[in-house]
């Protein structure tokens, strides 16, 4: 760490002394945006939004587009998870096409991107339950005839000896105004983990603790299928199909558990748990049809959606333990159905643009679970959700004052849950809601600052509603609650920029936010864990700079920040003599990522690429838990490329420090846990990837009934 210091310090004072090319901005009234004019990456920000873009730019040969996401301005990786600053997890578009499997940001490359737009305050098109959105734009290329992308990997944990292989081919041909494209992807996945955990039950009538050693290991082999059409009738009119299958043939595992139990401090028993789990069934299916055009002065967009998606797996447990054996044999099944539509139209008006549109979508979820055992009951239950929806937006930019954008959203649910094993559990819900939002953008000089407003939901997704309750081990069982409600989000954000320079600040005010939590189940000590809403509501503020310039061949990217939650909770203790313990949880968190970007050039080929990637995290709270142990993560990537750019070969290290480990604590009052947990993610991962007549497919499809479709995992 000494040395990674003193040679970042000795960089900075080199590109300080090579970099002295100035930046400028301008406001541009006709496309009603700031754009920001500097060194590549070059960044435009919009009301509520900001794009950088890749082609031309040290990110243009970053890898795929999942390592280009980490790096971009205004997005972080937290673990293994993507994260809008202050947003948490976006959804994403491809060319306005909903990506439903993270799996094909990966099979990106970087030098396929033109732009990428990451979107912190959606506005009244999105569905109200999406907080944050990531647009991708590829490059567009001419040509006629067939086109080859080809793309292999292969990643090896250091570890645990791993190996896992992958590789995609999409092939796209093109004639007038005709596309016709296909591909598949192959990918293998082993995941290992080892933990070491603890739990108890304290109450002044009894003292229940387990405590011992967990390891979870499971391999999976995955497939998707790609085909689709499209015709660009004309300039002004285009339509298209797309369908896409994926498919787990094979997912494997099991979770090995050695654990000691205690009652009111003395020795109860040794319990050895063998989980075996297998996955007979997982595939699903999507489909898009869409029509784009204009018709005089009004821009039409049409989508028309169709997901199905089947899981079924099965689990055998073995428990042994000196009091008694357990046996059980569980299998649950869920069957998801998606049917959407969307309709949005787009019309000058004054000085500003109208957009208008509809969105609605119906969703069928059934689950089904049986124990074959007397532990637990057998579950069976199907929810209908149908939400209707209509959205106004106004765009207006004013001298001196800048651009305004205003929108409302109105959304109706009705949703009928079917307890199919016991009908006096059946209920009906009905809900109707506004959700404003407004943005504020305007420059001043060479600065530029943005605010935004909005009110958004997050949805309970269909697996939390489920009436099922699951066996984990002896002591622990997992349950659904379909009495769950909504959780209302306010959002205000404020985010200034200047040259390669941002600023932000944002705050959350959560009403009913959805939480799990644990409740006594028995006397011995066993506790069911469910979602629930909390009572009061949860406030948050981020607070972080942003630093991305370019020196010479040096691109850094620095993030620094501060996150902190405000709940207080009334926790029920028995050990206290009110029956109730009020504890904070607002310890904050600090961030700090260094992303350094190097291209060294290689005389008349293509430039070499260097990159070393720093992350840290410290000690902070989330919901009614404590991450007591800081986290630090380096990653090292070489690439080069050849034949103008259409072969490249990419090796990337992670977690060089061996230091992905967690350490949780969570506080249910007269429930503790506490988690340490290895992540075991250090590893090498080598890919090559080559293009033969690269084409951009002309598909505009953007995908309907987002919001049901991201409920149903």
């Amino acid at each position: 760490m000494k040395h990674f210091i003193i040679t970042t310090i000795t960089l900075l004072m080199i590109a300080g002394n090579i970099y002295g090319q100035h930046d400028s901005i301008k406001y541009d009234v006709n496309l009603k945006e700031i754009v920001v004019k500097s060194m590549l990456p070059r960044t435009k920000v919009k009301p509520n939004s900001i794009e950088t873009r890749i082609v031309g730019s040290i990110l243009e040969h970053a890898g795929s587009a999942e390592d280009v996401l980490a790096k971009i301005p205004g997005m972080i990786r937290q673990g293994n998870t993507l994260e809008v600053i202050g947003r948490g997890e976006p959804i994403y578009y491809i060319n306005n096409r909903r990506v439903h499997d993270a799996e094909e940001l990966k099979r990106i490359n970087s030098e396929q991107i033109k732009s990428i737009d990451v979107i912190n305050n959606p506005g009244s098109e999105y569905d109200s339950n999406v907080s944050a959105v990531v647009k991708i734009k590829t490059i567009r290329k001419q040509g006629e005839g067939i086109s080859v992308d080809l793309k292999s990997q292969i990643r090896q944990t250091l570890i645990t000896g791993k190996t896992d292989p992958g590789t995609s081919i999409d092939l796209n041909y093109r004639h007038k105004n005709w596309d016709v494209f296909g591909g598949t992807s192959l990918w293998t996945y082993h995941y290992t983990q080892e933990n070491v955990i603890g739990g108890g039950t304290y109450t002044k009538a009894l003292t229940h603790e387990q405590t011992g050693i967990v390891n979870n290991q499971q391999h999976s082999l995955g497939l998707q299928y790609k085909l689709g059409a499209n015709w660009q009738v004309n300039e002004n009119h285009s339509v298209g199909i797309m369908a896409q299958l994926y498919h787990h043939p094979y997912v494997k595992g099991v979770t090995l558990t050695n654990e000691e139990v205690k009652r009111n401090s003395e020795y109860e028993d040794h319990v050895i748990a063998d989980d075996c789990f297998e996955v007979l069934r997982h595939r699903g299916i999507s489909t898009n049809v869409y029509y784009s055009g204009m018709i005089g002065k009004w821009n039409i967009d049409w989508n028309c959606d169709l997901a199905k998606q089947t899981h079924h797996e099965k689990n055998n447990i073995y428990e042994q333990g000196h009091s008694h054996d357990n046996h059980l044999y569980t299998e649950g099944c869920r069957q998801n159905e998606v049917y959407a539509t969307k309709f949005v139209l787009a019309h000058p008006l004054g000085k500003g643009l109208l957009k208008l549109g509809t969105e609605d979508f119906y969703v069928i979820s059934k689950n089904k679970y049986s124990t074959h055992s007397n532990l637990l009951p057998n579950a069976n239950s199907k929810v209908r959700e149908l939400t209707l929806a209509a959205f106004a937006e106004y765009s207006l930019s004013v001298p001196m004052l800048g651009q305004l954008v205003a929108g409302l959203r109105y959304e109706h649910l009705s949703m009928n849950y079917d307890d199919l094993l016991d009908v006096t559990k059946n209920q009906q819900r009905k809900l109707d809601n506004l959700f404003p939002s407004i943005t504020w953008n305007r420059a001043f000089g060479s600065w530029s600052l943005n605010l935004n407003y909005a009110v958004r939901t997050r949805r309970p997704t269909y697996w939390q509603m489920r009436n099922a309750m699951e066996y984990h081990s002896r002591y622990i069982y997992e349950a659904g609650n379909p009495q769950l409600r909504n959780t209302i989000n306010q959002t205000l954000s404020l985010t200034g920029n200047y040259k390669w320079l941002v600023l932000g600040i944002d705050y959350l005010h959560a009403a009913h936010k959805i939480q799990e939590w644990a409740e006594p189940y028995n006397n011995e000590g066993t506790v069911v864990l469910r979602m629930q809403n909390l009572a009061k509501p949860v406030q948050s503020y981020s607070i972080y700079t942003i630093v991305h310039p370019t020196w010479g061949c040096w691109s850094p990217n620095y993030t620094i920040g501060i996150t902190q939650q405000f709940l207080t909770l009334d926790l029920a203790d028995d050990r206290e003599s009110s029956g109730i313990r009020t504890t904070s949880f607002n310890h904050p968190m600090f961030l700090f990522y260094a992303n350094n970007a190097f291209r060294i050039p290689s005389g008349q080929s293509q430039p070499w690429q260097l990159e070393l990637n720093l992350q840290y995290r410290s000690r902070m709270n989330h919901d009614n838990g404590e991450m007591r142990r800081c986290i630090w993560s380096l990653d090292a990537a070489v690439q080069k490329s050849f034949l103008a750019g259409n072969l490249t070969f990419r090796l990337s290290a992670n977690d060089l420090l061996r230091h992905m480990q967690e350490d949780a604590f969570v506080d249910y009052g007269n429930y503790l846990v506490y988690q340490f947990r290895d992540l075991k993610n250090q590893a090498l991962e080598f890919s090559v990837h080559y293009r033969f007549n690269a084409t951009k497919s002309k598909y505009r499809g953007a995908g309907a009934g987002q919001d049901a479709k991201s409920r149903i995992k």
